[in-house]
């Protein structure tokens, strides 16, 4: 066991650092988090609108009102994240820069560059409607063309920010004033060279960048990405890395967390249209039907701990756990480093993401809908939150009962050992 923490510490630690510490992946981080809140708010109105059994309880006249007032949050959330993404991406580049560069004129400038890329005409029929924006790539399907276009178009920004290609003015006009002129060139020769890019897609099979990131990018990763086989690989290497004492969601989500979002967006989307939702694998998947797997030791501890420490320990985290919050009994039990717990610990992420998706696979249970539930909603509502069914509930609490199984022996064996060093203390 030495020998392999050695390994890990020496070996895999500087690798997962080196990924984490990835510019491009901590602008991703830094520009999906201000949108959780909106994200939640526009999946608020969906909850609502779509509730079981809601048409039964509420006048037919009075749902009609509530969804007339409620839609255009959804509608001007979820429907435009990856235009607010766009946005978020030049931003969180500039302010990961060395050099001075303006993070709300990046952030505009990769936002215009964002919609140049994109259609800004809708057919019908066979009229062309210029002067319109549709919706088609301001959602999820537009994600990745978002965290790819964007970040390089921000890169290309600030190095001729750098430069000395821009206009400087005397230190006596004002900074605002100033920023604004010495940001033309930059944002001029930005664009124009996108406005060049996109031209040249106009002419291939493809149409537009969406069309080709969507194809040989996009796709490809989300089937790779939402795979039982990425979840199971996934799921272990983070518990390991628990284990050991790093944070392993940290160093595995950076690398899945835009995969698994993007999925959930798509889902989201298809929900919203009233379409089936194609991907069973999504960040909601993982967050509520997982990475709830440690409260199974949570309430092995409790049912079967003896010894005044594993007590503690169980009356200490049973809170925070009902909260999805695991540090308590990770570090508390404690996990990290306990041989005893190594092999449930790593097995029951991978055993709960099996059971859910076989569940899912074969009908028992719907899809995650995508609609956005924050990660600390208790288990049993998240789950009939995120699938809109009272399965979802019942898969958690499946899950939670096998976990329960899974853990009592090895908590037994702790317990024992906890137990005859607190006897011994009291004999000496």
């Amino acid at each position: 066991m030495d020998k392999f923490s050695k390994f890990l510490e020496e070996k895999l630690m500087p690798i997962g650092q080196k990924i984490n510490n990835i510019r491009f992946l901590q602008v991703i981080r830094m520009a999906m988090m201000p949108l959780i809140p909106f994200i939640i708010a526009g999946s608020f109105t969906l909850i609502v609108l779509n509730f079981p059994f809601i048409d039964k309880v509420l006048p037919a006249g009075f749902l009609e009102m509530l969804g007339n007032v409620l839609s255009p949050l959804s509608g001007t959330t979820l429907s435009l994240v990856a235009m607010f993404l766009a946005f978020l991406m030049g931003y969180n580049y500039a302010k990961t820069e060395e050099q001075k560069c303006e993070e709300v004129y990046a952030g505009i400038t990769t936002l215009v560059a964002f919609l140049i890329v994109s259609p800004l005409s809708i057919t019908m029929g066979e009229e062309v409607i210029g002067g319109v924006i549709p919706t088609t790539y301001m959602g999820s399907q537009g994600m990745f063309v978002a965290l790819i276009l964007c970040y390089l178009v921000a890169k290309v920004y600030c190095k001729i920010l750098s430069s000395k290609l821009k206009i400087r003015l005397p230190d006596s006009v004002p900074p605002m004033v100033s920023s604004s002129f010495e940001s033309l060139i930059p944002v001029i020769i930005t664009l124009v060279l996108v406005c060049s890019i996109n031209y040249c897609f106009t002419l291939t099979s493809f149409g537009n960048i969406h069309a080709l990131v969507n194809e040989i990018i996009q796709k490809p990763l989300l089937l790779i990405g939402t795979g039982l086989p990425a979840l199971l690989i996934s799921q272990g290497l983070a518990q390991l890395l628990w284990f050991f004492g790093l944070h392993g969601d940290q160093i595995v989500g950076s690398v899945m967390d835009p995969i698994l979002q993007t999925a959930g967006m798509e889902n989201l989307s298809a929900y919203t249209a009233g379409d089936a939702v194609p991907y069973i694998i999504t960040d909601q998947f993982r967050a509520l039907f997982v990475m709830i797997a440690f409260m199974s030791l949570v309430i092995a501890i409790l049912i079967v701990s003896k010894s005044n420490r594993l007590k503690g320990v169980g009356k200490v985290a049973v809170l925070p756990a009902t909260f999805c919050i695991s540090e308590p009994v990770v570090f508390g039990a404690p996990v990290v480093m306990n041989a005893m717990l190594f092999i449930p610990w790593v097995l029951s992420r991978p055993v709960f993401g099996l059971i859910t998706w076989l569940f899912m696979k074969f009908g028992l249970c719907p899809y995650p809908t995508g609609v956005a539930i924050p990660w600390t909603t208790p288990p049993v509502l998240s789950g009939f939150l995120a699938t809109n069914s009272i399965m979802g509930a019942v898969v958690q609490i499946i899950c939670l009962a096998i976990g329960v199984l899974m853990f009592i022996p090895f908590v037994k064996m702790i317990d024992k050992t906890y137990h005859q060093e607190e006897i011994k203390t009291k004999e000496q």
